[in-house]
């Protein structure tokens, strides 16, 4: 009987010292693990996000003041992917004393064809200022929310 209670002993010791060492180890080193991980995979993501918009070639051909708005010209790389269609180019106009007149965003589509650039255009009317004040348009890329 004695070497029962003793075998039951020694194994509720090591299942109490398994069970702090696990409770240890999920406040402790769990999370950091985890924050690991996230901080590696944002930085994968964000190396994937910036190599592929500098493979769009984002460039503005043309800026012109029509009807009180400002109509862009502007064109990307053919990547032949769906992926572009995952991202919008936002532009950014400003007046020619540097005062910020509006963002106007457009959408990439998805484009099946042979040539080399996708020549695309978008007309910003909702202007903080009138058109005519219009300077410079800047352009960046901004990832779309997915919808599922």
């Amino acid at each position: 009987m004695k070497k029962v209670l003793n075998g039951f002993l020694l194994g509720l010791g090591f299942s109490i010292a398994f069970a702090l060492f696990m409770t240890i180890w999920a406040i402790t080193a769990q999370p950091r693990i985890e924050a690991m991980f996230e901080e590696s995979y944002s930085k994968v993501k964000s190396d994937f996000d910036s190599s592929f918009i500098d493979s769009m070639g984002l460039k503005i051909d043309k800026t012109v003041i029509q009807d009180q708005s400002v109509l862009i010209n502007y064109k990307v790389n053919n990547i032949g992917s769906g992926l572009a269609s995952l991202y919008s180019v936002r532009f950014t106009l400003k007046a020619s004393n540097g005062q910020f007149m509006g963002n106007c965003d457009h959408q990439i589509p998805e484009a099946f064809t042979n040539n080399n650039f996708i020549f695309l255009s978008v007309r910003c009317s909702d202007l903080q200022l009138p058109a005519n004040e219009f300077d410079v348009a800047i352009a960046s890329v901004i990832k779309n929310r997915q919808q599922f």
